[in-house]
C-alpha cells in the first residue's frame, strides 16, 4: 500500500497549535462565509484541499502568517499534508482490486461490533460516492455480520 511519501503532498495552512507532524483533521468544505475569497491566503488555506477528506500533516514548513480576516485566533502555519487512507466494509463479491464502484454504507444493528466504524463511516465518505478499491485489507469472518461475507478495503474517492 502507498505510504505518505508516495501520496500527493499538498501545501495548506492550519493553526500554529495544530501544526504537528501526525496531526489529522477533517476538511468539510471551504468557508466563504468566514473567509472572503479576496483574502491573499484563501487559496492555500481553503482551496488546496478537497472537501470531505481527512488529512494528515507530514511536514511543517515553519512559515507563519496572521489571518488578515482575524478569523483565526493564532498565526496560521504552512504545512504539508496528505489525504488519509479510508477503510470501508463492502461485500466480498464487490471487492476487486482496482475496481471503481458506487459506495453504499452497510446497515449495522450491532453496536458492539469492532467493525461498525467501517460499515458506515461518519466522515470521509458519503452514500453514492464513486470509490476505487486500492487494497483488500482482510476478509471479515465475524458471525455477528449475519454471514454477509464482507471485506475490509482501503479506497480512494474516484
Amino acid at each position: 500500500m502507498e505510504n505518505s511519501e508516495s501520496k500527493k503532498e499538498i501545501i495548506t495552512m492550519v493553526g500554529k497549535s495544530y501544526a504537528e507532524i501526525g496531526f489529522k483533521f477533517y476538511f468539510k468544505e471551504p468557508r466563504v462565509d468566514i473567509c472572503p475569497t479576496s483574502c491573499r491566503y484563501y487559496n492555500p488555506c481553503m482551496m488546496n484541499l478537497e472537501k470531505e477528506v481527512i488529512y494528515e500533516i507530514i511536514g511543517d514548513l515553519n512559515i507563519s502568517h496572521n489571518c488578515p480576516s482575524d478569523y483565526h485566533d493564532e498565526p496560521m502555519e504552512l504545512v504539508k499534508v496528505v489525504p488519509m487512507e479510508l477503510k470501508v466494509l463492502i461485500e466480498t463479491k464487490q471487492a476487486y482490486l482496482g475496481a471503481v464502484m458506487t459506495y453504499e454504507p452497510l446497515e449495522c444493528e450491532n453496536i458492539d461490533c469492532p467493525y461498525k466504524i467501517y460499515c458506515s463511516p461518519l466522515i470521509g465518505i458519503e452514500s453514492q460516492t464513486k470509490i476505487k478499491i486500492l487494497e483488500i485489507v482482510q476478509k471479515i469472518k465475524d458471525t455477528s455480520c449475519n454471514d454477509r461475507n464482507l471485506s475490509l478495503v482501503i479506497v480512494e474517492k474516484a
